[in-house]
């Protein structure tokens, strides 16, 4: 029997490297919330093949991604470890994959995130 195994939610965040005081050019935050709907889409291609190095190279190294129930996972070799491990266990235990759904993408200043439902959806009536 094979279940069912959905992502717990993408965190995937960018920053400018180093810090300043000075103030940032304005962003294109609409470019910016498409760029990361596109990351996502690949994200979940990549998830399908089990691709975790094209996967964690979505990420920059300052990401932080955060798993519901475990700490904080910091910088792009990190989240290449957890998803080595977690793709392993996850098929180990026959689970399937599936696409999330992306509930929400934002973008404040240098960081954006992307929001993902862990529950499946509900049954058609």
């Amino acid at each position: 029997m094979t279940g069912t195994w959905r992502t717990p939610g993408i965190a995937i965040a960018f920053a400018t490297a180093g810090c300043t005081s000075a103030t940032l050019p304005a962003q294109d935050t609409a470019a910016a919330k498409a760029k990361l709907e596109a990351d996502a889409t690949s994200w979940f291609g990549f998830l399908d093949k089990g691709d975790t190095a094209s996967m964690a190279n979505l990420y920059p190294e300052v990401a932080r991604l955060t798993p519901p129930g475990l700490p904080a996972i910091t910088g792009r070799a990190a989240i290449k470890a957890y998803f080595d491990s977690d793709l392993g266990a996850m098929k180990g235990a026959g689970l399937a994959i599936k696409n999330g759904m992306t509930t929400g993408v934002e973008v404040s200043g240098n960081v954006g995130w992307i929001r993902n439902s862990d529950r499946p959806p509900a049954p058609a009536k």
